[in-house]
């Protein structure tokens, strides 16, 4: 059995020996492809060998591999409950119509980086890099867009200049090592002619700066007054207080408007109950102004007459009473809004 699998073996090797060198060739360039596979190969194979399939991966995955897994959980689930939180904060600033010193709160309660991206960097420079080149071209190494500053923050730069004469040490201070005093703690970045860090390149003039929650003040004052600077919570319960603020009188406007339009529903069905009666009423008129039937059914109509307008009233009363007793259980989840409701609807009913 051996003999015919080894002679099988060697006649489809000796035929595969011409196709192989006919593509040789014809392309030469796989001899090349071929052998930088195997160096790769070889070389990734030692790689492996000596510090495992790890080393392949960059360091920040093996940093986070290298954790316990209750440690790495946390750290996941504190990431993702901060990107939330701003996320929410900067919707509340946006959406809801907030306080004083609820804005000034929720501001605060910002990271400093985020807030300065959101509120005073321009957009274009939120922009990835190269897509920045690809937007502005050559413009983008000498434009100097200014981070966006607010009103209160807008002065021009102070110059102290040295005395023109020597004064005495206890008098005045030694002056400075630089003629000009960079005001308000502004440290410009280097122009483009010194950057030996090779980071990428940002113009001379260009300063990056960090403001306070309270100089934002005027800029979010600007924009239909939706943000604004308080006390640093930075927890998620103080937006939950703030959220459930704003849903308590949302729900309270409700409960005024469908206590309104149930008040409204009331009279309407005493109007209606009235105008009944009255066509009632006039009714009766005439048939005791007919001389034929005056006799024979005065007594009858009166009768009529009574027992309609106290049934009507009975109706009227009791199925307002018993409307309001079965809407006590409901009123609990409608805040009280379900007993003159229910009121509304049994008088109507008793009423008809």
């Amino acid at each position: 059995g051996r003999f015919w699998l080894a002679a099988g073996l060697m006649l489809a090797g000796l035929g595969t020996v011409p196709w192989i060198w006919t593509i040789i060739r014809a392309y030469p360039w796989l001899i090349l492809w071929g052998l930088a596979a195997a160096c790769l190969l070889v070389h990734v194979g030692k790689l492996v060998e000596r510090h495992g399939l790890v080393s392949l991966f960059p360091n920040s995955i093996v940093k986070i591999c290298s954790r316990p897994l209750f440690d790495l959980l946390r750290y996941i689930v504190a990431k993702v409950t901060v990107y939330a939180s701003n996320i929410i904060r900067i919707g509340m600033l946006v959406c809801i119509e907030l306080t004083e010193d609820q804005r000034k709160e929720v501001l605060e309660g910002l990271d400093p980086d985020l807030r300065q991206d959101v509120f005073q960097r321009p957009m274009v420079q939120l922009l990835p890099e190269p897509l920045q080149r690809l937007l502005m071209g050559r413009q983008w190494n000498s434009l100097r867009p200014p981070v966006f500053l607010p009103p209160t923050e807008r002065r021009e730069p102070q110059v102290q200049r040295r005395p023109t004469q020597p004064a005495p040490a206890e008098m005045h201070p030694p002056p400075p090592q630089s003629d000009d005093v960079e005001p308000l703690g502004e440290q410009p970045v280097q122009g483009c002619h010194e950057n030996p860090s090779g980071l990428p390149r940002r113009p001379s003039g260009y300063v990056s700066r960090k403001s306070s929650a309270e100089n934002l003040m005027q800029v979010v004052r600007g924009m239909d007054e939706m943000v604004n600077t308080t006390r640093a919570s930075g927890t998620v319960s103080m937006m939950e207080r703030i959220l459930s603020q704003k849903v308590a009188g949302s729900a309270a406007v409700a409960a005024r408007v469908a206590l309104g339009s149930a008040k409204e529903t009331v009279l309407d069905t005493v109007e209606y109950g009235r105008s009944k009666v009255s066509e009632l009423g006039e009714g009766v008129r005439e048939v005791v102004v007919d001389r034929k039937t005056q006799a024979a059914a005065a007594s009858a109509v009166g009768g009529a007459v009574a027992v309609g307008a106290g049934g009507a009233a009975t109706g009227l009363i009791s199925g307002g009473l018993l409307g309001a007793a079965a809407g006590v259980v409901p009123a609990l989840f409608t805040f009280g809004l379900s007993i003159p409701i229910g009121a509304a609807i049994g008088g109507g009913a008793g009423l008809a």
